[in-house]
């Protein structure tokens, strides 16, 4: 299997996979400026240096071809700018969408699955059967992020992006909005920290469930 181009051409990339093989056909080490959002547990900064699961698998994978790379945190919607600007070589956890993929080059191997899912007030829990069922509700969603295109077409529902995972969470909890979709890993992780574990719940039934997928990782059931 080839190399993507992607990779070797230091064209303009979002990475949401890369492929192993052939990797020792690329000449010597070359640095790559990457960046992404902090995304706990999946990739963070521990002691001014990255890490993380995504972190280190990216990393490995970037070793075994023969680049040095570079990790800059920033906000999400900018990273995605950097790239597409060509003022960063790729954006580690980017999900593949038919919009992105106009502007970046896509590996055929994924790094990782995303489930997403929907959280909400455990006192109020959003009883999710199919998208009709979030009419009259109102929902947080993270500004640039990839949803599955029926969160945008769902009649009835009210769509308020926030700034990241965090104010969703606490948005849920404090009751101004009925539910956030989320990254499930992510999101307990962030809920945990933020002490609002017991006062959220989060959707995971139906078939309808499949369809909220749409960005990267995932833990065991709630």
């Amino acid at each position: 299997m080839a190399i993507p181009a992607v990779l070797h051409r230091r064209l303009r990339a979002a990475v949401a996979g890369l492929c192993l093989l052939g990797a020792s056909s690329l000449a010597s080490a070359e640095s790559l400026h990457l960046v992404t959002e902090a995304w706990p547990p999946l990739v963070d900064q521990q002691d001014g240096r990255p890490s993380g699961p995504l972190w280190s698998v990216t990393e490995a994978v970037f070793e075994r071809m023969g680049y040095d790379s570079q990790l800059v945190f920033v906000p999400w919607k900018r990273a995605l700018d950097l790239v597409a600007r060509n003022r960063a070589d790729a954006v580690v956890g980017a999900g593949k969408t038919k919009d992105r993929v106009r502007l970046f080059q896509y590996p055929d191997e994924p790094l990782a699955n995303s489930e997403t899912t929907l959280f909400s007030n455990r006192k109020e829990p959003v009883q999710f059967t199919d998208f009709d069922a979030l009419a009259g509700k109102t929902i947080a969603l993270s500004s640039g992020y990839s949803y599955t295109p029926e969160i945008w077409s769902a009649p009835g529902v009210t769509r308020e992006e926030v700034r990241d995972i965090r104010s969703g969470l606490q948005m849920v909890a404090l009751g101004r909005v009925d539910a956030f979709v989320a990254n499930r890993q992510v999101g307990w992780y962030e809920a945990n920290r933020l002490g609002l574990a017991d006062k959220l719940t989060a959707f995971r039934q139906t078939a309808d469930y499949r369809r909220l997928m749409a960005d990267f990782s995932a833990p065991e059931a709630e």
